[in-house]
């Protein structure tokens, strides 16, 4: 597919766009990648979120689907990042149809196509639910990677990269093996659900913050919110709220439900109201990427002793924090340097080993990760 991507370059030129573009092409294109490319992943991820919810014979399904938009966003940005390659427009100094997208206040890469990867991902998983389905995301994948090039956004090889990423991606994640192992572990680990949801939590807070969906006046009305939905769950049960409750809240902190989720909507918002864009962005994805691991890693090898485990807090140790400052320190790297995003992720990652009491209240590490990991990027980006 690439190979093929990589003729169609050669064959693609300033001339020819100009011979094919057509107004009511513009139209069609531009409609499909700035308009309705939103409305499909939004959608695609409503209808996940809320078939999630809905109960354990969805649950498989739906995280398969959220899983896929995940790894295919990551992957696409990792990507552009490593290759780092100038988008058409600009090798030909020409007007692109739509404005140029930007990621950290500057350019973002050409390569791979980021739009054909993720309209592309779900095609499986909705084929799944209904072969009708998986044909409607194809051919919308194939108008906006079509678009993009019509556009001057991209290469035929930048979308056909797209497009194999996203692919690959879809169908790596309905592998049978894969499937029966996600599900066994999904519904037989509490940490597991719970550092997973973390993970892509953090990613997602990221990503609509960025294209300018999610603002900080959101994020405390959630948090408002969430604090009523709390108060009226300690006495009640309400629907939806009450599973996801059971299925995610820590036995030890069940006497005030969704405490975690709290901590995370108050870490968020006092990370983006406090640091600048990008060292916010920074701090997120070191708690999103980083603690997780952290957390997850500390949790499988809680009962093994010896040098390994942190003095001051025994359910923690250094092997977790090792691997959440390699990970945190990776993602953080696309938004700072890189001494001072590993350095960041690490004073993080070991302040949060460290319980701080408040009078009567334990500070989580929600807001200990990103706030120590944005003042240390402050400081040294």
């Amino acid at each position: 597919m690439l190979v093929g991507g990589l003729a169609l370059d050669l064959l693609w030129s300033p001339e020819l766009h100009q011979q094919v573009q057509k107004p009511w092409l513009d139209w069609l294109f531009v409609g499909a990648t700035e308009g309705a490319i939103w409305v499909y992943l939004i959608g695609l991820l409503i209808w996940f979120i809320v078939d999630f919810a809905r109960g354990e014979e969805h649950q498989s399904w739906a995280m398969k689907g959220l899983i896929v938009l995940f790894l295919t966003f990551v992957t696409a940005f990792v990507a552009k990042a490593l290759f780092e390659t100038a988008r058409p427009y600009s090798l030909w100094n020409l007007p692109p149809l739509v404005p140029p997208d930007s990621v950290a206040g500057k350019s973002s890469p050409s390569f791979p196509s980021a739009h054909a990867a993720l309209s592309m991902c779900a095609v499986g998983v909705l084929w799944i639910r209904n072969w009708r389905y998986g044909i409607f995301a194809l051919i919308f994948s194939l108008i906006v990677g079509v678009g993009r090039v019509y556009e001057l956004a991209h290469f035929p090889s930048d979308v056909m990269a797209g497009w194999a990423v996203g692919g690959g991606i879809g169908l790596m994640i309905l592998e049978p093996n894969l499937r029966a192992w996600f599900r066994f572990v999904w519904f037989s680990s509490l940490e597991f659900r719970r550092q997973l949801v973390h993970m892509m939590a953090g990613f997602a807070v990221v990503f609509f913050h960025w294209i300018g969906i999610l603002r900080w006046r959101w994020l405390i009305a959630l948090l408002l919110i969430g604090f009523v939905i709390s108060l009226i769950a300690q006495t009640r049960k309400l629907p939806i709220v009450s599973q996801l409750l059971t299925q995610f809240d820590r036995p030890d902190k069940s006497e005030i439900p969704g405490l975690g989720a709290l901590w995370f909507v108050l870490g968020v918002a006092v990370t983006i109201w406090f640091f600048p864009t990008n060292i916010a962005y920074a701090a997120l994805l070191i708690l999103a990427l980083g603690d997780s691991l952290n957390h997850l890693i500390s949790y499988k090898i809680i009962d093994k002793k010896g040098p390994l485990q942190m003095p001051w807090n025994p359910r923690k140790n250094w092997v977790g924090v090792l691997i959440g400052t390699l990970t945190g320190g990776i993602a953080a790297c696309f938004f700072g340097p890189a001494f001072a995003a590993f350095s960041a992720a690490f004073i993080a990652l070991v302040a949060e080993t460290v319980p701080l009491k408040i009078g009567k209240i334990w500070v989580d590490d929600n807001l200990i990760v990103p706030l120590v990991a944005g003042v240390i990027m402050s400081f040294l980006a």
